[in-house]
């Protein structure tokens, strides 16, 4: 693998660290709901002036993926490099961590650093060289909305149902962007500002039929969007018209251009039970991410609750140390060391 530095971020979109580790992560004795795990980078920072000075002047790093945890999650479109601070210190930045795997998401509940010199590992201090996180606080979401005739009945209960949940997004999350489509795939918004989804949702109208391609085209706008915090939410049934199905949940798990995002419903009926077939549908939909059935009264606050735990974080990280001189030949590594709670 290449080192990654300032100018060389040609890298996956997506890369889920780990594989076999040799220290992966691990639960907490006694506490189901935290555990510890790695993310190893191999650094070098060479004095490519030729004056062959103690300190060096291009910082780089590079993943170690073999030793890292594989729930941790690194989009490599971001920032993910080492910078000089002045003549002396170095900074490694990591724009976009996220933590989740197949029992859930994660957040920090604390970071530290350990360096391995002359074969040993030596934990940093915080005071010395710091090492700080913090959330981002970004999320682009796609509300997929049942405009078919299948639900009639419920149909405006969905609409101020997916009204309020914009609303209360745009409140706890800064960064928040919308794209609303309608399963009739007739109306489909670009990623923007919550007054934009809320005037698409309220502008829809019942239509005859509803198709999977929907979700296609959400997953779509989804990826054009910036952010690596990707969910699909979907307002509606299990009902859809196309004899050849798109087959969402499999795209969601193995394409490469879609394994961001992550995927809920709030699935309702017009009589108040949604068909076994029609429900099991709509929970393969639901790729780390679940659904809601909700068979009385408006449930929206239930599934906020449920929806914002599960939501995998994403953080940037930065640790600043001296800017030592080490070769491309003789790289360091350093471990980061994080302790972690399940957010569901």
């Amino acid at each position: 693998m290449k080192l990654k530095s300032i100018t060389a971020l040609s890298v996956s979109a997506l890369a889920l660290a780990g594989m076999v580790s040799c220290e992966d992560s691990t639960f907490i004795e006694g506490n189901a709901l935290e555990r510890v795990s790695y993310l190893y980078l191999n650094y070098c920072n060479p004095d490519t002036t030729g004056a062959n000075q103690p300190y060096g002047n291009c910082p780089m790093i590079e993943l170690d993926e073999t030793n890292t945890s594989k729930d941790v999650i690194i989009d490599f479109g971001k920032t993910f490099t080492g910078k000089l601070q002045g003549t002396s210190s170095a900074e490694i930045i990591i724009d976009n961590v996220r933590f989740f795997d197949d029992y859930g998401t994660y957040r920090i509940v604390d970071i530290s650093v350990d360096e391995q010199r002359d074969g040993y590992w030596v934990k940093q201090s915080q005071t010395q060289n710091p090492v700080t996180f913090g959330d981002l606080e970004e999320l682009d979401i796609a509300i997929v909305i049942d405009n078919s005739r299948y639900l009639d009945k419920q149909y405006n209960n969905i609409i101020s149902n997916a009204k309020s949940f914009v609303n209360t997004i745009s409140r706890k999350v800064k960064n928040a962007k919308f794209t609303v489509v309608s399963t009739d795939t007739l109306n489909i918004t670009p990623l923007g500002s919550a007054d934009a989804a809320i005037s698409a949702i309220g502008s829809m109208q019942n239509s005859q039929y509803g198709y999977l391609s929907s979700f296609k085209h959400a997953m779509d706008e989804l990826v054009k969007g910036e952010s690596s915090s990707q969910v699909m939410v979907y307002f509606g049934s299990g009902s859809f018209s196309e004899v050849a199905k798109v087959n969402v949940a499999e795209l969601l798990k193995t394409d490469e251009k879609y394994c961001k995002i992550q995927s809920f419903a709030l699935a309702y009926s017009d009589d108040g039970v949604l068909p076994s077939d029609m429900k099991g549908y709509v929970s393969s939909l639901c790729v780390r991410g679940y659904a809601l059935y909700p068979t009385e009264g408006d449930k929206l606050g239930e599934f906020f609750d449920y929806f914002s735990n599960s939501l995998a974080s994403a953080y940037n990280i930065k640790y600043s140390h001296e800017a030592t001189r080490y070769d491309i030949d003789n790289k360091q590594s350093i471990r980061f060391k994080f302790v972690l709670t399940q957010q569901r």
